[in-house]
């Protein structure tokens, strides 16, 4: 090879690894690639609906209240050096709060180069559904909120979270893996299959259960979640007006909460022929069943509804619960996470 070939060689290797270097996202490091792994075996984009809860059943396509999204609050728990700021030494803290939809942050992030960073997650509408973050002063991985189920019934949705922490270096993978999880009890009541066709119920409500509280979310970083819940003062009652809609199933998204004999299941009932409204009433918890004496965060309880019609009255009853681990298959719960 001569000489005019060597340089030349040589001008081509500097002209490509110039052009390498240039078509780097930023020196150090990589674009922030949130990926949702849900409850089970799903990942991809997250795309999050709720369920109107007059559905006939959980989890089916109808009637869907389309969330679309959640936030991510990221936190770096070290001091870092941020390249792109004229003063790059920043101190351990809140990295950024960003939106998520589709699968694609609002504005793209990027990974801290050997810095642990930790993810805290909830789906879109969840300030509106009674969902209040509490300050988080010092980095750990636990942190606190507070909810209050919402006056406004339209409001009174599921809520779903998730904790994750990773550590990135250049040339590692982009992704985060997201796990959700549910801090609140999908408490579902659904009509017995021989329901008389006579019934219709106008009104249900639960009646002198926790509706408030505070929890406190923490996991390992890779998907496990856990909601410890404290802070329950007061009881009252949550009503769900279902005059006019064709109700097969009621869904109460609730703190999770021991059971007393005071809480109870109150149910309007119609006799269409007759046009009369009767209210019966039936306790929801019971000292001889462990099944039947507390609700436990990120679980399914589907009750199903009796009524036993008599001239003067109307019996109210129900069997033990379902009791499930709200998994996010469409056949459980009202999530549904779709790649």
């Amino acid at each position: 090879m001569g000489f005019s070939d060597r340089i030349h060689v040589i001008l081509t290797f500097l002209l490509v690894a110039l052009i390498t270097s240039c078509g780097k996202e930023r020196p150090g490091t990589g674009i922030i690639r949130p990926v949702v792994k849900s409850v089970e075996t799903k990942s991809g984009p997250v795309i999050i609906d709720d369920t109107n809860p007059y559905n006939g059943n959980p989890g089916t396509n109808s009637e869907k209240i389309s969330v679309k999204g959640f936030v991510i609050d990221a936190y770096a728990t070290e001091d870092y050096i941020d390249h792109t700021s004229n003063s790059p030494q920043k101190k351990a803290g809140r990295y950024f709060t960003e939106e998520v939809k589709g699968g694609t942050m609002a504005h793209e992030q990027y990974w801290i180069n050997k810095i642990p960073i930790q993810f805290w997650c909830w789906s879109g509408l969840s300030m509106d559904s009674g969902l209040t973050p509490e300050p988080y002063a010092s980095i750990s991985d636990s942190r606190d909120f507070s909810f209050t189920i919402p006056g406004t019934a339209d409001n009174r949705r599921d809520i779903v979270m998730a904790f994750a922490a990773k550590t990135w270096k250049e040339g590692d993978p982009d992704n985060i893996d997201l796990t959700f999880h549910h801090p609140l009890v999908n408490i579902c009541f659904r009509l017995s299959d021989d329901f008389s066709d006579n019934l219709a119920i106008t009104e249900i409500s639960l009646k002198n259960i926790y509706t408030q509280g505070r929890f406190s979310f923490s996991g390992d970083g890779l998907g496990s979640a856990v909601f410890n819940w404290t802070g329950q003062a007061s009881k009252g009652n949550v009503a769900e007006n279902t005059t006019g809609k064709d109700i097969r199933a009621v869904n109460f998204f609730v703190p999770a909460q021991n059971l007393t004999s005071e809480s109870t299941l109150s149910v309007t009932f119609k006799r269409i022929a007759e046009n009369e409204y009767i209210t019966s009433e039936a306790s929801v918890y019971s000292g001889s069943n462990p099944q039947m004496q507390n609700w436990s965060a990120d679980h399914y309880y589907c009750y199903k509804i009796k009524a036993t019609d008599s001239d003067s009255s109307i019996v109210l009853s129900f069997d033990s619960p379902i009791i499930s681990d709200w998994v996010d298959n469409g056949s459980t719960g009202n999530q549904d996470f779709m790649p």
